[in-house]
C-alpha cells in the first residue's frame, strides 16, 4: 500500500514478474502484451515475437526459458521435455542463446519464407 509520510507520497515498488502457468502478460504505455504461444510452426517468427515480448518486458535471461516453456503447445512442448531431459538441466538454468540454436535446428526453415513460391507450388 502506499503511504502518506511527513507530506511525502510514497508509491510501492511495482510488483515484480510472476511466472504462472497460463498466460503471462505484461501491461505497458500501449496496452497489455500477451506471451507468442508456440506450437511448432513459424519458428523464426515467433522467436522475433518473443525477443520483442523481452525487450518490452526487460525479460531476464535466467528466467526466458521457463516463461517460453509454459507457452509451448503439442509436439513443441514434446520436444521442449525432450531436450531438458537429454541435457540432464531438469530444474536448471537452460542458456536462452543454446536453447534458440536448438529449437531453430529442430522447427526451423531454410532461413527464409517465400509465399510467392508457396502460391505458385499449389495445385
Amino acid at each position: 500500500m502506499a503511504q502518506l509520510q511527513l507530506g511525502k507520497f510514497e508509491s510501492p515498488s511495482p510488483p515484480s514478474p510472476r511466472l504462472e502457468v497460463g498466460c503471462y502478460s505484461t501491461t505497458t504505455r500501449i496496452g497489455k502484451l500477451e506471451f507468442p504461444r508456440f506450437c511448432g510452426d513459424g519458428v523464426r517468427d515467433w522467436l522475433y515475437r518473443c525477443e520483442q515480448f523481452f525487450g518490452v518486458d526487460g525479460t531476464p535471461d535466467d528466467v526466458k526459458v521457463k516463461l517460453v516453456a509454459i507457452h509451448l503447445e503439442g509436439r513443441a512442448l514434446q520436444w521442449h521435455q525432450a531436450y531438458v531431459r537429454s541435457l540432464g538441466v531438469e530444474g536448471k538454468i537452460v542458456g536462452w542463446s543454446e536453447y534458440v540454436t536448438a529449437i531453430i535446428s529442430r522447427f526451423g526453415d531454410s532461413g527464409y519464407e517465400d509465399p510467392m513460391a508457396d502460391l505458385k507450388n499449389l495445385k
